[in-house]
């Protein structure tokens, strides 16, 4: 008798116990859910919704490795498309000489230029540039896919853009 009373005080203690652990998964599992929503402002009513211990609208397992996976590989390659490949970057020029075979101001006074090997390239910043046709100059890559021409027997440059 003493061994049916115990059992019958245990049982809603193992219950109990298998509930929470059940539980504790199922909180893993609606985490993972939660964070799956692309929406955020869904999302964050999911989190706010299982911090207050409130049942989350769960619908399918916690994503995969692979799922995973695919996210930060994602991640990793935003913005990478301004990213030269490194063997082309090793291998470009940081500047080069060029030859001005015309040359002509548009009604701003920017400069526009054409070198031997048919490029075209037009001045973008307003500063005033000492331009003249017998000159050496060059056209130097700069930060953030910005490009400069310059002088050699000045220390002058102006930023351009190519146009052709």
């Amino acid at each position: 008798m003493k061994k049916q009373s115990l059992m019958v005080g245990l049982l809603p203690m193992y219950l109990l116990l298998g509930s929470t652990a059940a539980n504790a998964q199922s909180v893993e599992e609606q985490l993972g859910y939660c964070a799956q929503i692309k929406n955020p402002l869904e999302r964050l009513v999911c989190f706010d919704n299982l911090a207050a211990g409130k049942a989350v609208a769960y619908q399918g397992p916690a994503p995969t490795q692979a799922d995973t996976a695919a996210a930060s590989s994602a991640v990793a390659e935003f913005g990478r498309e301004h990213v030269a490949d490194t063997t082309d970057a090793d291998n470009a020029p940081s500047r080069i000489a060029i030859t001005v075979v015309r040359y002509s101001k548009d009604m701003r006074g920017l400069l526009q230029i054409e070198t031997s090997d048919g490029q075209v390239w037009q001045q973008t910043s307003s500063e005033g540039f000492p331009f003249d046709p017998k000159a050496n100059y060059f056209i130097e890559r700069g930060a953030l896919s910005a490009y400069y021409l310059g002088r050699t027997d000045l220390n002058a440059r102006t930023r351009v853009r190519r146009i052709k």
